[in-house]
């Protein structure tokens, strides 16, 4: 289970990004926690559902040799004898999902940029961050070997960023004793 729990990790990057926005919400912890909560579950249980979905459609052996059963999934559904071809129209949805997805990593790049240098204005700190992200992709070379060693890297880097440093904050918390300023509970 750890072994194919590891190709699973990119699925569920955004989650560490709770680290960085929970501190700006207003509210109790138990609130805070309890929509976390609901929010992981709630993504937790679509991608089982969909991938229930897909074992139970396809058999073991299409499944090694269909790139994306998700999308053949939806070209065999026709809705009311009308709708056909849904993978089209779910692949403009996610185009518009990933594009949120890029704009708050952005933003969380910003607010982690003008912490660390102590800038009050946000747009000159997002401008370069959006040029240097656009220059970055666009000298990335883009092949099936690059791709797996990107892969690769993400799934390394999103393990030691969701679980090495907010580990390495619940013990420096515990060492110094620091309790959270707005209510003066500890954290645990």
């Amino acid at each position: 289970m750890l072994k194919g729990s590891r190709s699973s990790i990119p699925s569920f990057l955004g989650f560490d990004s709770l680290l960085i926005i929970l501190p700006f919400v207003k509210g109790t912890i138990k609130s805070k926690a309890k929509s976390s909560m609901f929010s992981i579950s709630f993504i937790t249980f679509t991608y089982i559902y969909v991938m229930l979905t897909c074992i139970l459609f396809f058999s073991s052996k299409e499944l090694i040799l269909i790139p994306q059963p998700i999308l053949y999934l939806f070209k065999s559904i026709t809705i009311f004898g009308v709708i056909e071809r849904l993978d089209l129209i779910i692949v403009s949805l996610w185009i518009v999902m990933m594009m949120t997805s890029y704009v708050s990593y952005i933003y969380l790049t910003n607010i982690g940029f003008c912490t660390l240098f102590h800038l009050n204005k946000r747009t000159i700190p997002t401008t370069i961050i959006t040029i240097l992200v656009y220059f970055l992709v666009l000298f990335i070379p883009v092949s099936k070997e690059s791709i797996i060693t990107q892969f690769k890297m993400i799934t390394i880097l999103s393990s030691i960023f969701s679980v090495g440093i907010p580990l390495l904050a619940i013990i420096s918390s515990f060492l110094f004793q620091r309790k959270e300023k707005n209510e003066g509970e500890p954290l645990w």
